[in-house]
Parts: structure tokens; C-alpha cells; sequence
């Protein structure tokens, strides 16, 4: 019963989670990438006080390391199977040689992470950081209206949302440009995307 409740609260989350500013750049196909990001939610105790507007502001960065294409060999490397499993495993790669993936490693440096308190609606707190970012011209900002309580399961559904969209618009292009993923491939990407 107490997993199907935390089931219920993710799921929340992610369906009230808004990105309502994206960074103008995608994770690095061949490089790190460090994204700055904001984290807005309402104040947990705001339903008792609607008079005084506020809005949590959470601070922080997502470092990705270069991404990294994985082979179906390099997939398969598994322990803890038996050898029939781990022959099974074998012929599976054999029979799709073009099955790849890309690793992402990423982190969030909990140590430059700030929570703060600003006065004013959300939405308007938003714009705010939104001008501030673009006096800075700052193309790696990321701007996020989250869930009271579960702001981390918001970050987490950003890092996905970046995370799903550089894979498409960025990593399979370039891999594809340098000749590390084959046509074969590329359409069954493609296919599963659809």
C-alpha cells in the first residue's frame, strides 16, 4: 500500500511538473555539459496563507559527463548470470550488431545547490529569473515550476526531458555524421520513437 501512495506522488509530479524554460543548448554529444537550473514550487504551507505570496526558489547545477556510445559487446559484459544466460546474451548481440546505446553520467553538485524564499507569485518570480537569465545570455538555464515536497522528482523529469530530446536532436545526428551508427539503426530508432 505505501509503494502505491509513492507511485501516486511521482506520477503527480510528473504530470504537474512544468519546464517553462528549456536551455538553448543540448547536452554535448562530445563534450560535458553543465546546466544551470531553477526549481520553482509553492511553499508547502502556502494553502494556509494566501495572503502573502511566495515562491520557493531552488538553485542549482546538472553536470553531464561526455556521453558515450555503447556497443552491444560492451552491453553485454554481464556478471552474475549463467552461461547459458550469458550465451543467450551473445547470440542476441550477434543477430543485432547495430544495437547501441548512449550512457549518460550525470550529476548534481548538491554542494552549489540554494533554496530561497522570494516574494511574489510563481509565475511572476519565473519571469523574473527568466529576464535575469537573458541579460546574462546565459543559453545553459533551465527553468522549472516543480511540486511542493517532491522538487527533486521535478529536476528528474528536466533531466529526462534533456536527456531524451539531446539523444534525438544532437547525439544520433553526430554519431551518425561520424559514422558510429549505421542506417539500420537509425530507423529503428526512429520506429520506437514514433
Amino acid at each position: 500500500m505505501r509503494q502505491h501512495i509513492m507511485d501516486e506522488r511521482i506520477r503527480y509530479a510528473f504530470e504537474h511538473t512544468e519546464i517553462l524554460r528549456r536551455p538553448k543548448q543540448l547536452i554535448s554529444t562530445f563534450g560535458s555539459s553543465v546546466i544551470h537550473y531553477y526549481v520553482l514550487t509553492e511553499p508547502v504551507y502556502s494553502e494556509f496563507t494566501k495572503d502573502n505570496l511566495e515562491t520557493v526558489v531552488r538553485e542549482g547545477k546538472v553536470s553531464w559527463y561526455q556521453p558515450k556510445l555503447l556497443t552491444p559487446s560492451y552491453m553485454f559484459r554481464i556478471e552474475g548470470f549463467s552461461d547459458e544466460a550469458k550465451k543467450a546474451f551473445e547470440t542476441l548481440a550477434s543477430q543485432y550488431p547495430d544495437l547501441a546505446g548512449i550512457l549518460y553520467k550525470f550529476k548534481v553538485n548538491k554542494e552549489l545547490d540554494e533554496m530561497n524564499f522570494v516574494s511574489g507569485p510563481l509565475l511572476t518570480v519565473a519571469e523574473n529569473i527568466n529576464n535575469k537569465i537573458d541579460k546574462k545570455g546565459d543559453s545553459l538555464c533551465a527553468v522549472i515550476k516543480g511540486v511542493a515536497g517532491l522538487w527533486d522528482v521535478s529536476l528528474s523529469k528536466f533531466i529526462l526531458d534533456m536527456m531524451v530530446r539531446s539523444v534525438y536532436s544532437a547525439q544520433i545526428p553526430d554519431f551518425k555524421r561520424r559514422g558510429l551508427l549505421s542506417e539500420r539503426l537509425l530507423l529503428e530508432l526512429w520506429v520506437e520513437e514514433k
